[in-house]
């Protein structure tokens, strides 16, 4: 490495100095909009950083303290920004650090794309060409100043298939890429794609001092046993956490569940066409000859997408996860280059003017979002602060330091507040998974209640186009509190709420009225509260416990009959407002109900009555007796 900056010093120093001018416009740009205020422009940069706390502070790798999770896509990433927590948890200290880490490893990536891309056309112009696109490519400027891993993997994963393209399949080709798959699992992709690329060498090998796969084994098990020394820790943890191979995240977010999603592929070309679309249109040109250098550069470059298409519906923080593409995609690019000057103008030395031309048109293509991937930056920042930043600055200062927090966005709230988290999302919750991969938004929401309803948070932070079904409850939902951003451009919502929740699945029921009424065999009445209310009706708190499944929704219905016999008022709806429809119950759920009394009765005598039905068809589930409703209390209005 001496040796190549030596060798390479004066455009390396160019690179580096033009990278730097990048960063700095990006940042005047960011602290213009935040008032000086340096930020994340994505909340899971703060989870990288709680991750980070909790190892420093002796609560293992855990996310809430003490309980270990496999919560973390990269672990590495985690790992290098612990340092930093033994001299100081502080925000203004710990974020530029995880900004300048990811920033260094912007410039490391730029350095190598040239290296590797010199390696491939033999000259140092196609290289600073490669160079060029790369640290102009505003994209990946925004990944640099984010305080994510996106650089750490495009650095590991580019040195790796430099290495391959000199000698191939080796130790130290594995200990990069596994290094890698501790920063992204993607890295497992690449790994497949070099001992495919190996073993089809070996088969086709005429060489008569052994049989392929001879051959083969002797060139895979030292790369396989480093590889796998390396990958395999976070594996086993992983298993033994969740009982599933890959982190978290992966279960949390994949949801084509092996469908192909045309989406997903389509927004992957849109987000590399955006990047520079003069690469796009130099890359079949250079396909060729990088296909000859090493094989698998073109499938990581070509396959990559495709993969991701089968495993999720869309992308989503600007495509990140391929994001480290983007070098490869400009040697490519770099290369198409080469072959097309050699075609227009010969071996020979290439025209100064001409090649100018050329470069100039590469890096004018990566120029041409530029500005707008700044303000990108600068108002993906500003969100995080004024919604998770805030939302976690107001958790710490009004809830208790034992209390349970359920929240949508984890990293920066979790940072700020130090409270103890359920992530409703599933990213460091695996016990949510089962609502979080259900494709229908209300069922998702029922079981969602069910699951939560096990541990019981005091408090739920969301936004709330996610979680309509529960916050907008009448029976379950108190708002508390509210923050607003004025953009919309990382976060999915513009306002985000702090509610309480009445839990409706309950441990056990101890209600002041018992009763044992039993409809249809499936479905008994434990009894009801009934709650005096200052200023407005009274209540009342139905709990009911489920005896056999039932595959229909029933309706409850609830009737307040005057003393002429007539209803003078009713409540017809699913139990919770629809929250926990009879559908879903299971054996032995207690569910509590609750009612508020008609408001605006005139003074007299009344009798409430409670029965099931079916909308469809008006048929109503029947009591032991034979009965189909149940008088429930009498009272009088004065």
């Amino acid at each position: 490495m001496t040796r190549f900056v030596r060798r390479h010093g004066t455009p390396l120093f160019l690179l580096t100095l033009l990278g730097a001018a990048v960063l700095s416009f990006f940042l005047w740009v960011e602290l213009v909009e935040t008032g000086g205020r340096l930020g994340a422009p994505l909340d899971d940069s703060w989870i990288h950083l709680v991750f980070a706390r909790n190892i420093a502070a002796g609560g293992g790798f855990s996310f809430n303290s003490g309980v270990p999770t496999a919560g973390s896509t990269a672990p590495l990433w985690t790992l290098l920004l612990t340092p930093i927590m033994w001299v100081s948890t502080a925000p203004a200290i710990v974020l530029p650090f995880a900004i300048g880490l990811s920033a260094f490893f912007y410039f490391w990536t730029i350095w190598l794309v040239y290296g590797w891309t010199t390696d491939l056309t033999g000259s140092r112009l196609w290289g600073a060409a490669a160079g060029l696109g790369t640290l102009a490519a505003g994209r990946f400027a925004w990944a640099a100043l984010s305080g994510m891993e996106a650089t750490l993997f495009a650095a590991l994963t580019v040195a790796a298939l430099w290495l391959y393209t000199r000698r191939g399949l080796t130790p130290l080709f594995a200990f990069l890429l596994g290094l890698s798959a501790q920063v992204r699992p993607e890295a497992h992709f690449l790994l497949g794609l070099a001992v495919l690329d190996t073993g089809l060498r070996a088969i086709s090998s005429r060489r008569p001092d052994s049989s392929w796969p001879g051959r083969l084994g002797r060139a895979l098990w030292r790369p396989l046993a480093v590889y796998f020394a390396l990958a395999l820790p976070y594996l086993l943890f992983s298993l033994a956490t969740t009982g599933e191979p890959l982190p978290n995240t992966f279960y949390a977010k994949a949801t084509t569940a092996g469908r192909f999603s045309g989406r997903a592929l389509r927004e992957a070309f849109a987000y590399a066409w955006g990047d520079n679309p003069a690469a796009v249109l130099l890359i079949p040109a250079g396909l060729r000859p990088l296909w000859r250098h090493s094989r698998p550069a073109v499938g990581w470059l070509l396959g990559l997408p495709l993969v991701y298409a089968f495993v999720i519906e869309s992308f989503w923080h600007y495509g990140r996860y391929i994001l480290p593409l983007l070098p490869v995609m400009m040697a490519a690019a770099a290369l198409g280059l080469a072959f097309l000057a050699r075609q227009v103008w010969g071996k020979s030395r290439s025209p100064w003017l001409p090649t100018a031309a050329a470069l100039l048109l590469l890096v004018a293509g990566a120029s041409v979002q530029f500005r707008q991937w700044a303000d990108n930056l600068a108002n993906n920042v500003r969100e995080i602060q004024e919604i998770d930043v805030a939302l976690g600055a107001w958790v710490a200062a009004n809830t208790e330091p034992e209390d349970l927090i359920a929240v949508d966005d984890i990293g920066a709230i979790g940072y700020f507040s130090g409270r103890r988290l359920v992530d409703m999302n599933g990213l460091v919750s695996p016990e949510l998974w089962p609502a979080v991969r259900l494709p229908d938004r209300p069922d998702r929401s029922r079981l969602l209640t069910r699951l939560l309803s096990e541990s019981r948070p005091d408090w739920v932070v969301s936004f709330p186009l996610w979680r309509w079904e529960i916050v907008t409850n009448p029976v379950v939902a108190r708002e508390i509190a509210h923050v607003s951003t004025g953009t919309h451009t990382i976060i999915f919502q513009q306002d985000a709420y702090v509610h309480q929740i009445d839990w409706p699945y309950l441990q056990a029921a101890n209600p002041r009225f018992p009763a044992r009424a039993v409809w249809g065999e499936a479905i008994r009445l434990l009894g009801y509260d009934r709650i005096p209310a200052e200023g407005g009706p009274d209540t009342i708190d139905l709990y009911w416990q489920s005896l056999a499944p039932l595959d229909r929704d029933f309706k409850l219905f609830f009737h307040l009959e005057g003393e002429d016999g007539e209803v003078a008022a009713q409540v017809d709806r699913h139990p919770v407002a629809g929250l926990a429809p009879t559908s879903v119950w299971e054996p032995g759920d207690i569910v509590r109900d609750r009612i508020a009394l008609p408001a605006g009765l005139a003074p007299g005598l009344y009798r409430a009555v409670i029965g099931f039905y079916l909308e469809e068809t008006g048929m109503r589930l029947l009591l032991q007796d034979g009965d189909d409703h149940l008088p429930l209390l009498t009272f009088a209005l004065e």
